[in-house]
């Protein structure tokens, strides 16, 4: 093979549909625990003590932080090393996720 020769080209058929099934995993993971929270209203609503319009309300702002965080992040992390990228973004999750565990309500 030649060092001009795509990537793709060079993939195995089962290293393809390795790639295909990770991505689509993920894009499923991705939607299902977005979507969750649409069949949880009510739950959401009695555990918080919010009515459900608010839960919705919620629901749809966190669906308009994705739709406009996400092309800015990818923007943004274009210029970054994946590794590092990555690493940064997990940090966040795990600083974030320890700030709701800490919450006093």
């Amino acid at each position: 093979m030649s060092p001009n020769s795509s990537l793709a080209a060079r993939l195995t058929l089962r290293q393809r549909t390795l790639i295909i099934l990770a991505l689509s995993l993920g894009g499923f993971a991705i939607g299902t625990s977005e979507f969750a929270s649409m069949g949880l209203m009510l739950e959401i609503s009695r555990g918080l003590s919010i009515s459900e319009t608010q839960v919705g309300r919620l629901i749809s702002a966190y669906a308009i932080g994705v739709v406009v965080g996400a092309p800015i992040l990818a923007f943004v992390g274009a210029g970054f090393a994946r590794r590092k990228l990555l690493l940064a973004l997990m940090g966040f999750y795990a600083v974030g996720n320890l700030a709701s565990a800490l919450a006093p309500n």
